[in-house]
């Protein structure tokens, strides 16, 4: 295993690259952005669906 590993970062320096698996990092940055954006989605949808039951629910309350 250590030689296979030794090999490949001699290949990688050959080809003037940090690493031979070159998606390695952008596929894990990818699938972070996209949960990110579904976590904001949903809360985003949450708020929005929730407005105006607490807009109605606060009126009645303090309303007169």
């Amino acid at each position: 295993v250590r030689l296979h590993e030794r090999m490949l970062k001699e290949q990688a320096k050959k080809m003037n690259v940090k690493s031979l698996a070159a998606n390695k990092d952008d596929a894990g940055k990818s699938v972070e952005i996209r949960i990110a954006k579904v976590a904001f989605t949903i809360f985003f949808l949450f708020v929005c669906s929730w407005t105006p039951y607490a807009f109605v629910t606060m009126t009645g309350a303090f309303g007169d």
